[in-house]
Formats: structure tokens, sequence, C-alpha cells
């Protein structure tokens, strides 16, 4: 069911700017809300609350098979593999464009990421993130054009975020490198922004793959270095 697409393969695509593609990442935050395998009231790693309505909304964005790349993240098949694999059965998802969700962090891991940067840096780049990435203008990865993400529990202001991302990606002509690093409702994010601008703009959740390069070590991988 899930491709091992390499790295290198993603990296070729973002080469070729005319050849947009969109890539969903459904870690184990996700699939909690879409299963709604949390209590009430509780929040995933970076305190992002498990919405109901989040939830809800995750779940539709899968029912409606969308046509682009979706990752699947090991972490999460381990910990729901058999409610996930259930899940997908009764939707008839499993024949989607599954990939592995983490094949940019793993090459992070394997010491790749310049590797990464290099080929993310030549595209325009719109990045959407919290308020720490702001400073990743002064970095390997300057950037075209920053929407700020509120860094909790985004999912509240998700509207105003795709108008404002959708207000700053309508007055390039050019194809865009959308980079997306909004949680859990990130996922959301992609699906309307690849009704909007699919076969345009690339649109990538990157997730938190950007904050080691302004200093920010939010995930375990990113302390031992």
């Amino acid at each position: 069911m899930i491709t091992k697409l390499k790295l290198s393969t993603l990296l070729r695509r973002l080469e070729h700017p005319e050849q947009a593609f969109t890539l969903s990442r459904w870690g184990d935050g996700e699939w909690r809300s879409v299963l709604g395998a949390h209590r009430e009231g509780a929040a995933n790693c970076d305190r992002h609350t498990f919405y109901p309505e989040m939830g809800q909304e995750l779940r539709k964005v899968l029912q409606a098979q969308p046509g682009y790349l979706l990752g699947m993240q090991n972490f999460a098949m381990r910990l729901y593999g058999k409610r996930i694999l259930q899940f997908l059965e009764q939707h008839q998802l499993q024949r989607l464009d599954w990939i592995d969700a983490d094949v940019f962090h793993y090459g992070a891991i394997k010491g790749q990421l310049d590797t990464i940067i290099q080929a993310v840096a030549r595209r325009k780049l719109l990045v959407a993130g919290p308020p720490h990435l702001k400073r990743l203008k002064q970095t390997k990865l300057p950037y075209w054009k920053f929407v700020e993400v509120p860094p909790r529990n985004n999912f509240l202001s998700l509207d105003d975020t795709y108008r404002r991302i959708v207000a700053a990606a309508e007055e390039q002509t050019e194809p865009l490198l959308i980079s997306l690093s909004a949680g859990m409702p990130a996922e959301i994010l992609c699906d309307r922004l690849f009704d909007r601008f699919g076969t345009k703009h690339t649109i990538i959740d990157f997730g938190s793959l950007w904050d080691p390069l302004v200093g920010v070590r939010s995930r375990s991988y990113m302390k031992s270095k």
C-alpha cells in the first residue's frame, strides 16, 4: 500500500516547477484526530488541541479520496495500524498514492538536509509557519513570502490562514513552492490549496523540518545533532 518513494525522486520533481505536485503528511497526531483516539481536551506533542471539528475535517479530506501524494507515518502505523487499515478499507482508500510520510525527515537524519535545502531554495518559496520560522529569511532558505501561523491551536484560525496564503499566491504568475508547517491542520490546508492551485503550485507539508535552521530543536532526532 505504501510506496517507498526516494528522496532523490521528490527532489528531482522539485526541479521542474511546471510539474506541480502536493504532499500531505499523516502522522500519529492526524490519525489520533481522524480516529478519535484521544480523550476530550487532549493535545498533541506540540500542544495543539484535538478539536472534534478538526477530526471531522481531516476525515472528510481522506473520504473525498484526494488525488495527490499522501504520506503515511511509520510511527502512526505502529500505534494505530489495525484501526488505520480498517478505516482505509471502510472508505476504499488503500489504493490512493500513499508514500512514506517522513521521507524528508529521514533524509535530514541521514545528513541530507543541505541537499534538501538546496533543491527547495531554487524555487520561489512561500512559507506558512509559526513565528520562529520567520528567521529562515536569514538562513540558507530565504523565502519570497511568509504567512504567519499561530504557534498553538491554529485550527481556530484556519480559514484566515488559508485566505492569506491564497492572497499571497495569487500575486504570482510563476509556479511557487508552498511550504506548510502548520501542525495537524496542515493536511486540511493542503487539501484546500490543492483544490485552488494544485496544477500550478507545488504544496508540501514539511512539518518541523526547518526548525533546526532557526535554532529550534523540536524533535528528538534534532537534539542529537
